[in-house]
């Protein structure tokens, strides 16, 4: 038997998919078959090096490890003969001298080049690079001579980023007091890379200029730039001072614990069986098999809470990537499946809406395609289930004497129910028949359904009030418009009146329902429902959800882990989890800040979009997007002006076919604000000759040529290109959301609007065109 790790330049080409895993299943069963033709190479860099036969035309380039009881071989990839043949006499594997880390290198060891040598090579690929961006520019002068621009269009705007690179990455980095000796002592970046960072004009070049460099060494250096020291760049890739073994001679053991550091797994993924290897195959991409973990995910990933724990960051920053992995961690016992007679942990994995629970359930079968699914709810195994999905199967399976005390308990009234949600605008509906029975004086701002709605989810609700005794002294955290006892009074008259028609009608706001279910577990005479709890997308869940997952499991190691941006709540109120038994201030909260989706021109973009407002997490500290970051770079987002809608959706559709030409593989998303203009835009799109489908499905929208839906659809998704259109004065915000509102209502529901727009602005991967018409929102960047 042999072990398998494959890097990262490994592919699958056409038409080898059978003969490659057919290739790699014999190998892991027995390497010294002779149909594999496993061969040294004469005359290569490394001794280890070897190749296999795929066919007769293709052969496997690999490395052959020893370790203490078996063989482990690297697949490095799948080429030609003659150019298998070559790249394996050139490609060495070693042990970097500082960080341990395993690593490839496809030239001359930088260790070993002269200063005279080092120069040549940053020359070198400078010149490379300034090649590559004449032909680029070129092609690109060429497309725009050949589209047809629509004359009525005011303008279009390359949008400059929003946090422009003055400074070169060396004079950064010298300002930091930062040298090349000291990246390379403690570091143990190679002096090539290190020559490059101090050369370079540009950060954006970068990427271009260290692409045959280690992942990690490009990460480190892109993280130093942006700030970070170099103890929170060790920590960040989990490089310890212990880890690196000196000898004139690397030994297969130490190249093998190497391969295993956080910072190598940047690089290299373990296969560890024939299923993996077979995901391998189907998906043709390394970081879609293996779910993309950098090491400072890993880090939370395998960290023991002593209660409950948190990671939050920016989109595209590997949030849900960290819940998916955790879960799938807890329930397999830190990867272990149980021994016999043993059952998994009872794990739930929750997030705001159905549509999001179903792609975290596609990606956990990616991860995991053997996962221990749960049969039911509280059942051993792994739950993925919707917030609220959840709450209502709590309720439909509860028993008429649970749900009759919930209701006495939580509202204050005997009734016998069978609990059914009530939609907003039902709801509004019953505030404003509520405020007329009630007859009370309110000022309009107070009188406002929504201000009552509120008010009665995060005050009365969270804080289990019953009586008016209770509400006239309690706290109201978060609450920016005030009430004096008068109006407190006012109030609860007004919601005595709303709860008891709802109970009267059986149908209930989702927070009630939430609470109620709450009530219904607390009051059982049993375990909890589940050992642990992950929440994805936390920053949108609302008080009722909160006390609802307090009663779902017992206060203890690693009960509740949320991953939250509060930069992306776009519903509900900010919250503090205190109030709820949830902790997780201190090292209880990691910060993750590498955008792993978005380039750096859009993500600039998208945070510009944030600028000017506070922004608190659930630990009511503040939430900054200082230090977020992308390795990636791409074009700068469009900004297309138009005097009038059909205007502005002419120039979409030419900017979605040039896309499209350019990028056969490309999957574009069209976003809009209100679900109004979703059908008519998929009508007119389609008109004009594009594949269009309408889709809130994440799997479906992966498929799709072009997909178009709302931006509150759009979370959680990802396109390659984005366009968001409409986004105008009247659009965003809408003049009704702020009518009748109080000054701190307004300016929640303004950031709530604002939060939505860099949702979905940083859904765009690679490319992001803003169209607007008359005048522009002013919400968008100036």
């Amino acid at each position: 038997m042999a072990q398998l790790t494959l890097h990262k330049r490994f592919t699958v080409r056409d038409g080898l998919d059978k003969p490659i895993m057919a290739f790699m299943q014999k190998l892991m069963a027995d390497p010294t078959n002779p149909s594999l033709h496993v061969e040294p190479i004469n005359n290569s860099r490394d001794k280890r090096v070897r190749t296999g036969r795929i066919n007769k035309q293709y052969r496997a380039v690999m490395f052959e490890l020893t370790g203490h009881n078996d063989k482990h071989f690297v697949l490095i990839d799948v080429c030609n003969h003659d150019e298998a043949y070559e790249l394996a006499a050139t490609v060495s594997m070693r042990s970097n001298p500082v960080s341990g880390v395993t690593q490839l290198s496809f030239a001359e060891t930088p260790s070993a080049l002269s200063s005279v040598d080092i120069s040549a090579e940053v020359e070198s690929r400078a010149k490379k690079l300034a090649a590559e961006k004449i032909a680029a520019a070129a092609v690109a002068e060429a497309a725009a001579d050949a589209t047809d621009v629509v004359d009525t269009v005011d303008s279009v705007d390359a949008v400059a980023p929003a946090v422009s690179i003055s400074d070169s990455p060396g004079k950064v980095l010298t300002e930091a007091g930062l040298t090349q000796a000291i990246l390379e002592e403690q570091l143990g970046i190679s002096p090539v890379a290190t020559a490059v960072v101090f050369a370079v004009d540009d950060e954006r070049d970068l990427d271009s200029l260290l692409a045959d460099s280690p992942q990690w060494e490009l990460d480190a250096i892109l993280s130093l730039v942006a700030g970070f020291s170099i103890e929170q760049v060790r920590h960040d890739l989990s490089i310890e001072d212990t880890l690196a073994t000196k000898q004139p001679e690397e030994s297969d053991e130490v190249l093998l614990e190497g391969l295993h550091t956080p910072a190598a797994a940047m690089e290299f993924a373990y296969a560890p069986d024939e299923d993996a290897l077979k995901a391998i195959i189907e998906t043709r991409d390394f970081n879609a098999w293996r779910i993309f973990v950098h090491p400072s995910q890993k880090a939370v990933i395998d960290a023991n809470f002593s209660g409950s724990g948190r990671v939050f960051g920016g989109a595209g920053t590997g949030k849900t990537v960290v819940a998916i992995h955790r879960a799938n961690e807890l329930v397999t016992r830190r990867g272990q499946a149980p021994t016999l007679g043993q059952h998994s942990p009872r794990v739930l994995l929750t997030t705001y809406t159905r549509t999001l629970s179903e792609s975290l359930k596609s990606q956990m079968n990616v991860l995991n395609p053997r996962f221990p699914e749960a049969s039911t709810q509280g059942a051993p195994g792994l739950w993925i289930s919707g917030i609220d999905s959840l709450v209502f199967r709590v309720l439909k399976y509860a028993r008429n004497d649970e749900l009759a005390a919930a209701v006495q308990e939580v509202l204050g009234i005997e009734a016998s129910v069978r609990p059914g949600p009530l939609d907003s605008r039902d709801e509004q509906e019953i505030w404003e028949q509520s405020l007329t029975l009630a007859a009370v004086e309110l000022v309009p701002e107070k009188a406002n359904p929504e201000f009552l709605s509120q008010e009665y989810s995060t005050v009365v609700l969270a804080g289990g009030i019953t009586q008016q005794a209770d509400y006239l002294r309690v706290p109201r955290p978060g609450r920016g418009t005030s009430l004096n006892r008068r109006e407190r009074k006012a109030v609860w008259k007004v919601m005595e009146v709303f709860t008891k028609k709802c109970v009267s009608q059986d149908r209930f706001t989702w927070p009630m329902l939430a609470v109620l279910a709450a009530e219904v577990l607390t009051n059982r005479d049993q375990p909890k429902l589940f050992d642990h709890v992950i929440i994805d997308e936390a920053q949108d869940f609302h008080a009722g959800h909160w006390r609802f997952l307090r009663a779902c499991v017992a206060e203890g190691p690693n009960d509740i882990f949320l991953a939250e941006d509060s930069h992306q709540r776009i519903y509900g109120q900010r919250l503090v989890l205190s109030r709820f038994g949830i902790s997780t201030r201190g090292r209880a909260s990691r910060r993750l800040s590498l955008n792993y989706r978005t380039t750096a021109q859009n993500l600039d973009y998208a945070v510009a979009i944030l600028d000017g407002q506070l922004w608190h997490g659930s630990t009511d500290e503040l939430d900054s997007t200082v230090g977020y970051r992308s390795s990636r770079q791409g074009p700068a987002p469009i900004l297309a002006r138009a005097s009038n809608l059909a205007e502005e959706r002419s120039l979409a559709i030419e900017q979605i076919k040039q896309w499209l030409e350019e990028s056969p593989d490309a999957h574009v998303g069209v976003l809009t604000r209100t679900k109004f203009l979703v059908k008519q835009i998929v009508a007119q799109f389609r008109e004009a000759g594009l594949n269009v489908v309408e889709t809130r499905q994440a799997t479906a929208a992966a498929e799709a040529e072009v997909s178009v839906m709302t931006m509150h659809s759009a979370k959680g998704l990802e396109f390659t290109h984005v366009v968001l259109l409409d986004v105008n004065e009247n659009s965003m915000p809408r003049d009704y959301q702020l009518h009748g509102l109080g000054e701190a209502e307004v300016a929640d529901v303004l950031q709530r609007e604002r939060a939505l727009l860099y949702v979905a602005a940083s859904r765009a991967r690679d490319a992001l065109m803003i169209t607007t018409s008359d005048r522009p929102s002013t919400l968008l960047p100036a």
